[in-house]
């Protein structure tokens, strides 16, 4: 059971205190929403790199580990550190650990202060053990530097600020601010801020607005586009060079959503129209209106004002009589999202017919070119069937191996109850090695044993101490893997001992269905969100 001993040199490498035999320690652990992406950032990993750093240098007693779950770095209103600094004030604390400086916090300038002058007003010792920063080496300035760094950063934030300031005024001055400028224009060479026209592209913006006139639907001036091989604007900015960003090239296709970003862009008509969108966090929001930034004539237009305000009047009429007409309200789409086409991976569309039933149906052919998928068509009651039947035998195949699985879960307990054991026996072993190592410190500062005889027990003790940790961490992880085991057992169970499913519901499929995918015969294949469960618990796979 016991595995190569994974050292880590950080143990090693902390200055020892000689102030006192104990120093009345303190862990801080944290993890934020985006941390739990990250297995290294996780609440155990974390608890265990503390703990083997203490494992090895006795003179850190631990009085409590202060844990702030799912709690972000910004700012340090958060309720375990907030205890914690209580306990500091009040005299309880005199070292704060941690895995790296991130976990004390990302709101630089405060982190800053709290380890250049908080920590050091309170007599607080602190190390980050990922950096091998402690504030009592000697050469703790040079180790401030990642601090110095955070704080940098901090000062780039304020430029970035100043740059957003100067573009605003740009925009006001009728500069163009942009990475890329709207298909049909291209940057002028002497001026990045001024557009030009694109003779390549501005004849298919003229086109599509004289479609629109023509009462041309946008769905098919879509795929007159892609069967005509019209590269979209993002595929000609690739072309050109302008982006490389596979997740903003898209799938090469025109679509309605295209048509109308280019029939609504009043920058077509000669006047710079910025500023419609702002970023709020990480989401880009749309602006008001009133908010956008409307300079009148700084650039040659391709399109005139008459017959951009020509097109906006035929979109209102159609949307008018859109409205007008009396439609009978669609019954809910419960798979929506849901349900996509095998041949080219595209949401199946969802409509009624005039028999008043609801079908799926792939428009592929009909939006981007003919021809270019296989075609699936399926009523949603035989959908709906195809899903309860795949769900039955799913089911089934489990009640059929629960009898043999409750047996594992049994077996199961019984080995973690064993593993336990073992673990307190190497934990009370590792204590045992610890007080040793005390005792050795001790005898250190007492000057029983010389700076060499220490140095070389401390290593012997040190290496015990580890492998013990390395057969913990062996144990623990065993015991979580087969804890993980019969969790995903119970959780199966609970999903199918419910009574037979006779109908899909909302509250099924938004439960258990996580991918239907439909193939031109009609065959179905469901993925629901307690496979990963199935797979983690195929028989051949339990020990």
């Amino acid at each position: 059971m016991a595995r190569k001993s994974r050292k880590n040199d950080t143990l090693n490498e902390i200055t020892v205190s000689k102030s006192n035999f104990t120093i009345n320690t303190a862990f801080y652990i944290r993890l934020s929403v985006e941390d739990n992406k990250n297995r290294g950032n996780s609440i155990e990993h974390q608890q265990m790199l503390l703990r083997n750093f203490v494992a090895v240098n006795p003179e850190f007693q631990v009085v409590k580990t202060y844990i702030d779950n799912g709690k972000t770095g910004t700012n340090f209103e958060r309720p375990a550190f907030q205890e914690m600094i209580q306990n500091i004030e009040a005299g309880k604390i005199q070292c704060v650990i941690v895995k790296d400086l991130s976990r004390l916090g990302r709101n630089y300038i405060d982190t800053g202060y709290y380890i250049q002058s908080y920590f050091p007003a309170y007599k607080v010792r602190f190390i980050a053990l990922n950096e091998n920063f402690d504030t009592e080496k000697e050469d703790s300035n040079n180790i401030l530097l990642p601090v110095l760094n955070m704080i940098n950063e901090s000062y780039a934030l304020d430029t970035s600020k100043k740059i957003k300031e100067q573009a605003t005024r740009d925009r006001k001055a009728g500069k163009f601010i942009g990475a890329r400028p709207p298909y049909g224009y291209k940057k002028s060479p002497d001026d990045c801020h001024k557009l030009m026209v694109d003779e390549e592209t501005a004849p298919i913006v003229k086109q599509i607005f004289q479609w629109v006139l023509e009462d041309v639907s946008l769905e098919k001036i879509a795929l007159m586009l892609n069967e005509a091989g019209v590269l979209t604007p993002s595929f000609y900015s690739k072309e050109k060079g302008l982006i490389s960003s596979k997740k903003l090239i898209g799938q090469g296709y025109w679509n309605t959503f295209t048509i109308i970003h280019i029939i609504e862009n009043e920058t077509y008509t000669g006047d710079m129209v910025q500023g419609k969108s702002t970023k709020i966090g990480k989401k880009q929001v749309r602006t008001d209106k009133k908010d956008w930034i409307i300079v009148k004539n700084t650039h040659e237009a391709i399109i005139s004002k008459e017959t951009f305000e020509k097109v906006q009047e035929c979109r209102a009429k159609i949307a008018k009589k859109s409205k007008s007409q009396n439609k009978v309200p669609y019954e809910e789409n419960i798979l929506k999202g849901k349900v996509f086409c095998q041949c080219c991976e595209r949401n199946l569309h969802y409509y009624r017919n005039s028999k008043k039933e609801y079908l799926f149906h792939c428009i592929t052919n009909y939006r981007i070119k003919k021809g270019s998928c296989e075609g699936v068509f399926i009523k949603q009651k035989d959908l709906f069937q195809k899903i309860l039947f795949i769900f039955s035998k799913k089911r089934n195949l489990f009640l059929e191996k629960e009898q043999y699985l409750q047996q594992q879960v049994q077996s199961m307990r019984k080995n973690i109850t064993l593993w336990k054991q073992q673990q307190t026996a190497l934990e009370m072993q590792m204590n045992e090695k610890r007080l040793y190592l005390q005792t050795l410190y001790e005898s250190l500062v007492d000057g029983v044993i010389t700076q060499s005889e220490y140095k070389k027990l401390r290593e012997n003790y040190q290496n015990e101490i580890e492998n013990l940790l390395s057969e913990i961490s062996c144990l623990e992880e065993i015991q979580q893997y087969h804890s993980q085991k019969i969790e995903h057992i119970l959780k199966l169970k609970e999903v199918f001992q419910l009574e037979q499913i006779s109908e899909i519901t909302k509250e099924f499929a938004d439960k258990f269905i996580k991918r239907i995918e439909v193939s031109s015969d009609n065959i179905v294949t469901v993925a629901f969100y307690f496979d990963e469960l199935l797979n983690e618990i195929e028989v051949n796979d339990i020990e």
